[in-house]
This record gives C-alpha cells, sequence and structure tokens, in this order.
C-alpha cells in the first residue's frame, strides 16, 4: 500500500496525462501548475526579444558599411560552410553522450536513441515555450519509462556540470586572452575545483534526507566521480567543436578569431541558450554580440556575423538530422501511452527497437 494521497500506479492514471509519474507527491504539485498568463505572457515576450535581438544582430553584422562581410562570406565558397556542417553533425550526435554518462550511476540508455532525440531537441531549439525540452522530457517519458521526477534530477545534474565548465572556460578566455599557460591553469581550477565540489556537496546531499529529496534527487547522478569525468570529458570535446565553428565562420569573413576568444563566443553562445526564456533564436546571437560592448578584443560586426553563421549551419544540419531522428524514435508514438520502467529496463520498449 502507498501513502495516502499518492497516485495510484495504474494504466488509467498513467494515460491521463503524458507527463506523469505515479507515486511522486512531488511530480504531481509540479504536473498539476497549469501554464498561467504570467508564465505565457513570459514566453511571448521572450520570443519578440528573441527576434528584435536577430534583427538587430543581423543589422549590425551585414548591414552598411559592414555589408562587406556578406560579400566576404559569399565569396568564402563552400568549403567553410561544409566543415561549419561537419563540425555541426558531430556536435549534435557527440552532445548526446552528456546525457548517457550523467544517467550511469542509475541506468543505461541506448546511445543511439540519445542521439537521436538529441537531434530532434536541436532541430526544435529555436522554437518557443521550451518545445525542444518538452521534447526530450516526452521521449524519454514514453519509450524509457522515466518518471518525471528522475528526467528533472538527470537534467539538474546536466546543467550542473555544463554551467561549471562554460563558466570556466568563458572565465580562462576572459582573464588570459588567448589559449596560453594561464588559460589552462584557470580553466583547469574551474573544471576540477568545481567537479570536486559537486562531488563532496551531491555525497553530503545524500546523507541528508530531506535535502536529497529537495533536490529531486540531483546528487545521486553527481556522488560517482568516473561517470561525472566522463561528462566533462564529453562537454569539453563539444565546447571545442563549438569553438571550432566560430573559427572557420570568423576566418570564412576574413576577420578570424585566436583560439581564446572563439572558445569565449562558443561558451557563451551555450550557455544563454541555456538560460533563454523561450527559445534560443536571437537569445544565444544577441548574447555573443554584446561580447563586443566587454573590453575582450572582439570587433563588433565579426562576431556577430560569425554568430548568425553559426546558427545558420545549426539549423542547416539540425533539420535532415532531426528528422532521421524522429523516424528512429518513431516520434508518433509519443501520442501513445508511456511503458512502465520495468519493461524500459528489459529493453522491450527501446524507441529503436520497434518496426
Amino acid at each position: 500500500m502507498g501513502e495516502p494521497g499518492a497516485p495510484r500506479d495504474t494504466a488509467e492514471h498513467r494515460s491521463q496525462k503524458g507527463l506523469r509519474a505515479p507515486q511522486s507527491p512531488a511530480l504531481t504539485a509540479v504536473e498539476h501548475r497549469r501554464p498561467g498568463p504570467l508564465r505565457i505572457v513570459v514566453q511571448v515576450v521572450g520570443l519578440l526579444a528573441g527576434l528584435a535581438l536577430l534583427a538587430w544582430v543581423f543589422t549590425l553584422a551585414f548591414t552598411g558599411e559592414n555589408r562587406e562581410n556578406l560579400d566576404q562570406l559569399l565569396d568564402a565558397g563552400w568549403r567553410p560552410a561544409a566543415v561549419i556542417l561537419a563540425l555541426q553533425v558531430g556536435s549534435i550526435l557527440l552532445g548526446a553522450m552528456p546525457f548517457y554518462t550523467t544517467l550511469l550511476p542509475r541506468r543505461r540508455l541506448d546511445v543511439l536513441d540519445l542521439m537521436a532525440v538529441n537531434s530532434v531537441a536541436t532541430m526544435l531549439s529555436p522554437l518557443p515555450f521550451k518545445i525542444s525540452v518538452l521534447a526530450r522530457v516526452l521521449a524519454h517519458r514514453r519509450f524509457d519509462g522515466m518518471k518525471f521526477v528522475e528526467i528533472a534530477s538527470w537534467f539538474a545534474a546536466l546543467g550542473a556540470t555544463l554551467i561549471c565548465l562554460l563558466v570556466s572556460v568563458a572565465a580562462a578566455s576572459v582573464i588570459a586572452g588567448d589559449v596560453n599557460a594561464l588559460w589552462w591553469l584557470v580553466a583547469g581550477v574551474g573544471i576540477v575545483g568545481g567537479g570536486a565540489t559537486m562531488l563532496v556537496v551531491s555525497r553530503f546531499v545524500r546523507t541528508k534526507a530531506r535535502l536529497d529529496r529537495l533536490t529531486l534527487h540531483a546528487a545521486e547522478l553527481l556522488s560517482h566521480p568516473w561517470p561525472m569525468a566522463g561528462t566533462f570529458a564529453a562537454r569539453i570535446v563539444d565546447i571545442g567543436l563549438f569553438a571550432g565553428r566560430f573559427w572557420v565562420a570568423s576566418a570564412a569573413l576574413g576577420k578570424p578569431l585566436d583560439a581564446g576568444g572563439a572558445l569565449l563566443a562558443a561558451s557563451v553562445y551555450v550557455l544563454s541558450g541555456v538560460f533563454a526564456p523561450s527559445g534560443t533564436l536571437g537569445a544565444r546571437e544577441g548574447a555573443v554580440a554584446g561580447l563586443a560592448l566587454l573590453p575582450v578584443g572582439l570587433e563588433p560586426s565579426a562576431i556577430a556575423a560569425a554568430s548568425l553563421v553559426v546558427t545558420g549551419g545549426e539549423i542547416a544540419a539540425s533539420i535532415p538530422l532531426g528528422l532521421l531522428g524522429a523516424w528512429r524514435l518513431r516520434a508518433w508514438r509519443l501520442l501513445g501511452r508511456p511503458v512502465s520502467p520495468g519493461a524500459a529496463a528489459s529493453g522491450a520498449s527501446a524507441p529503436g527497437s520497434a518496426g
């Protein structure tokens, strides 16, 4: 018998709402919240602000006296575009690995399915109302039988490692300028120190039942050193691929960034996408263009144009990959009933296993 008032774990109950995780009072409180007027207004304002930022960045990059940036880009030929697309494909596929390694202390998911989910989410990321996040939640709820509270703790752990890495890389790029011994020292201290702090704190949190519940049991995923090391390693390669796209784009514009500038732009680009209140479109480009207002040695029109090129490459690569990912996942099954955790653990409902 469950606790009084706890949701009943029945097929009828599970089918009522796609994101319901039975036997989780914390989830029940979250799920019963409906999008209120304020929340909708925030999303709409975020969308309009993103579009306004995108228009500003385009004006800064390609109009007036900066029209030469567009001419330079068109004269660069197809090779920079091909390299950017290749790096973007690698980033989308590799971007699934932190999801895999972070969840290892709890369970293993199919890597190819995670790549498919990441492809779909990347394709949807420019859209408002955080549809890409909703797609991730629905996919893992339906196909892997994960409870919503389990997904929330997973994403929280992922966010903690990502923010630690990006802040460390951005700080190193600002302090050291280019990638040199000082850059490696600052970035290394930030990443290793941040990771060690998360290990210590999460192990402490796990000894306090109330704290552990309040953090949705994310400490379970952050208290294992080797999975965390794998997550950081995958994130480091991923941010390197992002920086490579910024370098190629700026070189195609005839104003190549140094390694430190490319890493700084990449870190801000990713971090601003995480915190964008609505979709990522406009928020990331505006944040990167805003770096030129700081004393970090970036030329405004060049970094603005590079951010637009990187976004264009992401959209161009993510649409075919996202459609392939949706086909592998049989995305139309999102409308069906979620599998039970036991069936998911046995592999009976793996997304790629259905015909």
